[in-house]
């Protein structure tokens, strides 16, 4: 009888183990815990959009990378050629100097060159010489030989 009453004692106690034991340290990787529909988290509380299915994301667009061209003005005896280019912002412009010693292509007006700043050789070009310039912004830049403005030597880029 008395064995009866330990074992009795023993088998209340391991219930009241089980019934008392804290229920968050029983944890299943498997089970995922939500908010009650009662309760409202707070937005560090959000759910983690890495536990939506793959099925439900949105796909990622291809992305084609935009290349920056290089155009060529020559300057002749007989002007610019072409007198008008059209481009995209980041093109660059190469004027080669074929024929005319000592020009220099800059931005209007003269003699400040401040339509497009950026755009200015700063010196006279040799015959064979070359310079480029990229043209960063959408803007119309029209253009001269500094060394000889009222010229045939006069453009216009469209950066468009």
């Amino acid at each position: 009888m008395k064995s009866l009453g330990i074992l009795f004692v023993v088998l209340l106690g391991v219930m009241a183990g089980i019934w008392l034991w804290p229920q968050d340290q029983q944890s299943d990787p498997t089970v995922s815990l939500s908010a009650s529909p009662s309760s409202a988290a707070s937005p560090s509380e959000a759910p983690s959009t890495s536990a939506l299915p793959l099925a439900s994301a949105t796909p990622i667009p291809s992305i084609t990378p935009v290349v920056s061209k290089n155009y060529t003005i020559a300057i002749r005896a007989s002007g610019v050629v072409p007198k008008e280019l059209a481009i995209r912002p980041g093109d660059s412009v190469t004027f080669v100097n074929e024929e005319v010693e000592g020009a220099w292509p800059a931005s209007d007006p003269h003699p400040s060159h401040t339509l497009c700043p950026f755009f200015d050789v700063k010196k006279r070009m040799a015959i064979g010489e070359s310079y480029t310039v990229t043209f960063p912004e959408v803007k119309t830049c029209s253009f001269h030989s500094h060394t000889n403005p009222s010229t045939i030597f006069k453009g216009v880029i469209r950066v468009q």
